[in-house]
């Protein structure tokens, strides 16, 4: 590997309500690009990669990206960050370089030299809503989310997906950034959601976020007698929000440490190995982004080059085995096996599986 690094931009947050995932995701993304370089790089060239913290202000991220490639300094970019952040991103990278978008979103992310790893609605989230009805009798729920791109494109988008089901939503709720009015705003939820007559809470909140909420609706014991469903819910989170915040709490995803593939026990033990036992724990925002590295070189190296005309032209169709299981590209968007997991204690248990929209 003689020729100049291929160099990949990775943004992940290191700070405000998704800050908690970024250490993690760090260091999965690293070991990612370690394993890579022990074999024979992307296109025979090493792999380096350039960390913009994707928690900054969104001009300040636009401004690292858009100089790094205009400076030929990056020949594609990775990122696991809010969607609001992707959608001034998209237009910005303009298929410049490759952009692998690995986060869970609403969904329908067709542009042009963008590439979708993460979980959508329609595969995520109404499969999992339909196997709590049938097991828990969970069949109204109100949706409690932050207030951006993804949550309320998501509960727009399960509106329509939910016609002809026994699922009903009641309706949704959004609170901006954790100041002292959408806290009190979220309070007074919580002291009148007994009066909703909801089943369930589909809680569309990121990070440090859920977590608050997860400690007021346990403090108020309204874990008894509702179910909570969460797309990114991980393990770390569970700790924060405390033993009865994670009573009678589901999340849904690709990827959870607890999965008994060959893929995600290789996968773990290498990593806690390489690190000396004292990384990060490797939750599903993590997984995400060691998959996104090697998506990166999977897609390069099928098309030949970094160039977008020719990634999106070989972009449909790629297979793409991770720890997660087997990616596969339909358009531009990976199709990936799905589990519904319940919360015990500070870890989940797989409850289901399913592949595409079943």
């Amino acid at each position: 590997m003689q020729q100049m690094a291929i160099r990949i931009g990775v943004i992940i947050p290191f700070q405000h309500a998704a800050g908690m995932f970024g250490a993690a995701a760090e260091a999965a993304s690293e070991f990612a690009a370690q394993q890579i370089n022990a074999t024979d790089g992307i296109l025979g060239r090493e792999v380096a990669l350039e960390f913009i913290d994707g928690g900054a202000d969104p001009r300040e991220v636009m401004t690292a990206v858009d100089r790094g490639i205009r400076d030929g300094r990056l020949d594609a970019v990775t990122g696991w960050h809010d969607s609001s952040l992707r959608n001034r991103l998209v237009p910005l990278i303009a298929g410049r370089v490759p952009y692998v978008y690995s986060a869970v979103y609403e969904g329908n992310e067709t542009r042009r030299g963008t590439y979708c790893l993460g979980e959508t609605p329609a595969s995520q989230l109404m499969p999992a809503l339909r196997r709590l009805a049938a097991s828990h009798r969970a069949r109204r729920w109100l949706v409690v989310g932050d207030d951006y791109v993804w949550p309320r494109q998501t509960y727009r988008t399960l509106e329509a997906l939910r016609v002809g089901s026994d699922i009903d939503l009641l309706g949704a709720v959004f609170f901006g950034d954790q100041t002292s009015p959408a806290l009190d705003r979220q309070k007074r939820l919580l002291d009148i959601l007994p009066t909703v007559h909801c089943d369930g809470i589909l809680l569309l909140k990121l990070g440090h976020n859920a977590v608050e909420f997860n400690r007021g609706f346990a403090a108020r014991g309204l874990h008894r007698t509702t179910t909570r469903l969460s797309p990114l819910m991980e393990e770390s989170m569970l700790m924060a929000s405390g033993i009865d915040g994670t009573r009678n709490l589901f999340s849904t995803g690709g990827f959870f440490r607890t999965l008994h593939t060959a893929g995600s026990a290789g996968l773990l033990s290498a990593y806690s190995s390489a690190e000396g036992g004292v990384a990060p724990p490797l939750t599903a925002p993590a997984e995400s982004c060691y998959d996104s590295i090697w998506a990166v070189k999977a897609i390069a190296e099928r098309a030949g080059s970094p160039r977008v005309p020719d990634t999106d032209r070989v972009i449909d169709g790629l297979h793409l085995e991770t720890p997660r299981g087997l990616l596969s590209f339909e358009g531009n968007q990976a199709d990936q096996n799905l589990h519904l997991a319940e919360a015990d204690g500070y870890d989940f248990e797989v409850v289901a599986t399913w592949r595409g929209a079943a």
